[in-house]
């Protein structure tokens, strides 16, 4: 299998849209002679490389970067790798000649792009970190002249395993442009014993305290915990509250959510874990793009970590408006936790100018029969029928392209 082309999955949108390797295969499909690369539909100067027959490199070459979007490329000179980007020097170091990282590195994060600057400095051995790691976080947007910098890193033992005082970086500090500049600057202060996290660490918010939890001797959360949202940003601040017992959630949690740092945090949720971690009995929880223009929530019942029986589904304008039933028992669950009989959906994009829901019925795991589109522009409104579908492949497009949509049924006088 060595000798036989490995298929590269490509998860990012413009590799997706416009990169193409090309290279005429030799027998049984080896790679062998000069590769090259277009980028929507031009070749890339001096982009690729060799192959020796049996799937080896040789030579020069020059490649892309995993994430690689517009501007960001990889360079590999004989032992030494360079992270460029708009033909600048960002990063890079050498592998020596068993192939290994060896000596000073200045690696870039899996998420490196031009607007989340992540990279690590420090000292590689034979292909382990060693010694003293800098993290670094450089913001460079077009629309600022000023450069953001945020910095964390500690220190690797000999055997590559982190150990003492460490500030570590969330993964996905990035800059939002929302009519004005907002930026999440995350970092975890704790402490690391032979590779586990152990102790308190705590969660800041540029240099704020927002919480902290007890990691034990195992590297396992333990007790009160503070845990962020993933998409926890500087204007969409959601946590959890509650207590772990051996890396498992337990008892009493609930969810508060709050507009900024100026802000003070309400509970918006609640419920209760089982020994096994699994939710049961009654939850509120909050809709997956809960954020200031889509305060939905939904309440209902778990047995074991499984949706059962009527979910309602509830949601408000701000906090000067109370919650109200955006529809009620629009959602059911059998026994096994799969959906059935007649349903309500939202759609992916639903938000307070924009509420496009559906309504129809789930029979065998599956959407059947007629589908209705539902929109109004803002919950003092009324929901109206738009468009009725019967095929679940129309109900794809529809949703993607629903804006045009309802300006031609506005047209129409359907709206």
């Amino acid at each position: 299998m060595n000798n036989q082309i490995q298929p590269k999955i490509l998860i990012y949108l413009e590799q997706v849209k416009y990169l193409n390797w090309i290279q005429e295969y030799g027998k049984n499909q080896q790679k062998n002679g000069r590769w090259f690369v277009k980028w929507n539909g031009e070749f890339m100067i001096d982009v690729g490389g060799y192959y020796q027959i049996e799937w080896k490199k040789n030579g020069f070459w020059k490649e892309l970067i995993e994430n690689y979007q517009k501007n960001t490329q990889n360079i590999w000179i004989i032992g030494f790798w360079q992270f460029l980007q708009n033909e600048q020097l960002i990063g890079g170091g050498l592998y020596n000649q068993q192939g290994f990282k060896h000596g000073l590195w200045s690696d870039l994060s899996d998420n490196y792009r031009k607007n989340s600057q992540v990279t690590y400095i420090g000292e590689y051995k034979n292909g382990q970190q060693v010694g003293n790691w800098k993290i670094k976080y450089k913001n460079q947007f077009m629309q600022i002249k000023q450069q953001i910098d945020i910095s964390g890193g500690g220190y690797y033992t000999r055997q590559g395993l982190k150990r003492g005082k460490w500030i570590e970086l969330k993964d996905f500090l990035c800059i939002e442009i929302i009519n004005f500049l907002r930026i999440s600057q995350i970092t975890f202060v704790g402490e690391y014993r032979e590779g586990l996290k152990f102790g308190i660490w705590e969660i800041l918010e540029e240099n704020q305290y927002i919480g902290c939890g007890l990691y034990d001797t195992y590297g396992l959360k333990n007790k009160k915990w503070f845990d962020l949202n993933q998409n926890f940003k500087d204007y969409i601040q959601i946590i959890y509250q509650g207590e772990y017992n051996d890396g498992k959630r337990q008892g009493y949690w609930k969810t508060l959510f709050r507009y900024d740092r100026q802000s003070n945090f309400e509970q918006m949720c609640k419920g209760f874990s089982n020994d096994k971690g699994q939710k049961n009995g009654k939850w509120i929880v909050l809709n997956n793009n809960f954020n200031h223009t889509c305060q939905v929530i939904y309440e209902g019942e778990y047995k074991n970590g499984l949706y059962i029986h009527r979910w309602d589904t509830i949601s408000r304008y701000d906090e000067d408006h109370g919650f109200l039933y955006l529809y009620s028992g629009g959602c059911s669950f059998d026994h096994n936790g799969y959906k059935y009989g007649k349903w309500t959906e939202l759609q992916d994009k639903f938000e307070d100018q924009r509420q496009v829901i559906f309504n129809g019925e789930q029979n065998n795991l599956k959407k059947s029969g007629q589908w209705d589109i539902m929109f109004r522009y803002t919950f003092r409104d009324q929901f109206k029928k738009v468009q009725i579908f019967y095929s679940e492949n129309y109900l794809k497009i529809v949703e993607e392209d629903y804006i045009m949509i309802m300006v031609q049924s506005k047209e129409y006088g359907l709206i």
